[in-house]
């Protein structure tokens, strides 16, 4: 197919994907080649590989379930990233949601730590906390409130 800007003739050529009741295994085919691309993409995006797993799993079934949507109204890798995208804004919104409670956190020695100086194995405080107020310096005179 031949697209003319102004006087700049370009040969542009486009893969058609055609979607036949009896060929349904010819368009996952298709869609199962840009899973290296949409893996890189998704790493990029969330860091995180086990992440990027799955958003691309979830984004090749969401394509795979309704091909109809695709309707060649734009490149199937196009619409493959479109899906993508939304399917990595969700996985950052869950992500927020979640709270690691790793036992390879950097911090857990020094929680440990802080735990044993501070209390004892029964769980009561090792010295019982002061009063706040007993505790805070009094302002200076001249700072005080008449």
């Amino acid at each position: 197919m031949a697209a003319s800007a102004g006087s700049n003739q370009s040969e542009f050529s486009y893969t058609s994907i055609t979607m036949h009741p009896t060929r349904p295994d010819a368009f996952a085919q298709q869609v199962a080649s840009h899973r290296d691309y949409l893996l890189r993409f998704a790493r990029l995006q969330l860091r995180n590989d086990s992440w990027a797993e799955d958003a691309v799993s979830e984004t090749l079934l969401a394509a795979l379930a309704k091909p109809q949507a695709f309707a060649n109204r734009s490149q199937l890798k196009t619409w493959l990233v479109g899906i993508l995208k939304h399917k990595v804004i969700d996985a950052l919104r869950l992500q927020c949601r979640e709270v690691s409670l790793s036992p390879q956190d950097e911090d857990a020695g020094a929680d440990d730590l802080l735990d044993q100086a501070l209390f004892m194995p029964d769980g009561h405080f090792a010295e019982p906390p002061q009063p706040v107020c007993a505790t805070a310096p009094r302002p200076p005179a001249a700072a005080r409130m008449p």
